[in-house]
């Protein structure tokens, strides 16, 4: 079974777009909340709601992967959160606004489909590689959403970008329609059993466990540095608006273009030793943040934490992905679920410490994040070897 380069090519562009919805608000979070009337403390309850949204997406829905049709899946998925987006562009009050994060998140399962179904397909010797292709185009999409929605929410508005977001879905359908092909699905269990099979694999699976404590803090503190940083730079040290500030996600999308080549590192030098060097990179990048609070620092820790958070997360779909291949969606599940559950709860600390702490606060949450993950990493590193060989 192979994958053909078109089809290969779409799933990557398809990875970037729809996990791009989640990342629009980040530039857009100060206009946001002008808006709703919200208080800078407040303000982190967007990205939370939608994180939290996708946590429970990712529990409820993404373990119908096994043993359900991906491409039926992926349909009534993308057309919910179609819905969802053109009810944000719309809402007239924040509950509806909120209540329609939520539902968005709960319905982006799309790229976390999309990592489980390639790796069927293709030969375990080039996983690495695709999944690092798959992991740049989520990446890029990550960040070049915050260049696209600073333009388009600084010179149309913000509520545009949730329009175009909602057609942009609805295209996606379109092409994922056209290359997903239907794949048997040998696992055969009812919706309880699935649910509660999530909970013994991480009873049963230490190095599944390893890898989502250290995935989740990994995640928190790259979203702690994106959403830190689009306050940091519209605040008065810099007074950029959100077209400025969506530029920076050019640097960090040039960084994610390394996620290939990391992917061929993991095939050659394994996932453990890529790991722990991203991780390394990640927390290299916090302390010269702190040190460095000016536009220096801020382009070194972009470019740094966006490296790390490539390769690591590479290293750690590769591990993961070797422990069953059979179901491979529950394992996706279980680590997805560490990561947005983080990635929530250090985005609301993120904007708590920004109102009581200023940069500096969501320097040292990031530092604390990645540096603790790192060192779970060095406390596993004997087990981990003996899981995986080198």
């Amino acid at each position: 079974m192979g994958l053909a380069p078109a089809a290969l090519r779409s799933f990557t562009f398809a990875a970037g777009v729809s996990v791009a919805n989640f990342y629009y608000v980040q530039p857009l979070l100060v206009d946001i909340g002008r808006s709703f009337g919200l208080d800078e403390a407040v303000m982190g309850l967007v990205p939370t709601l939608t994180q939290a949204g996708l946590g429970f997406g990712v529990l409820f829905l993404l373990p119908l992967g096994d043993v359900i049709d991906n491409r039926k899946l992926v349909t009534a998925a993308i057309a919910l959160q179609a819905l969802a987006l053109l009810v944000m562009a719309t809402a007239s009050n924040r509950v509806l606004f909120f209540t329609a994060s939520l539902l968005m998140g709960f319905t982006g399962i799309t790229s976390y489909l999309l990592a489980p179904y390639v790796a069927h397909l293709v030969p375990a010797a080039e996983r690495g590689r695709v999944i690092g292709l798959l992991a740049r185009g989520a990446i890029i999409g990550i960040l070049l959403a915050r260049t696209v929605s600073g333009y388009i929410g600084f010179y149309i508005g913000w509520r545009a970008v949730y329009l175009l977001a909602a057609g942009a879905m609805l295209a996606l359908l379109w092409l994922l329609r056209h290359y997903m092909k239907p794949v048997s699905r040998p696992v055969t269990a009812p919706y309880a059993q699935l649910l509660l099979s999530l909970a013994k694999l991480i009873r049963d699976e230490p190095a599944l466990r390893r890898t989502v404590f250290i995935q989740a803090l990994n995640f928190g503190s790259f979203n702690t540095l994106w959403l830190g940083l689009s306050l940091y730079l519209e605040s008065p040290a810099f007074g950029f608006h959100s077209d400025t500030v969506g530029l920076f996600g050019l640097l960090g999308a040039a960084a994610a273009m390394a996620a290939p080549l990391a992917g061929r590192l993991v095939d050659r030098k394994g996932p453990r030793f890529i790991l722990g060097f991203a991780l390394a990179l990640t927390v290299v990048a916090w302390v010269a943040m702190v040190f460095v609070p000016n536009l220096i620092g801020v382009v070194i820790g972009i470019v740094l934490v966006d490296l790390g958070a490539s390769a690591s997360d590479v290293s750690n779909r590769t591990i993961i992905f070797r422990l069953h291949p059979d179901i491979r969606t529950r394992l996706m599940a279980v680590y997805s679920i560490g990561m947005f559950f983080s990635g929530g709860i250090l985005s609301l600390l993120t904007t708590v410490l920004w109102a009581h702490a200023g940069w500096f606060g969501v320097c040292l949450l990031g530092l604390g994040a990645t540096s603790l993950a790192f060192l779970a990493n060095l406390r596993a590193a004997p087990a981990a070897q003996l899981d995986f060989g080198r």
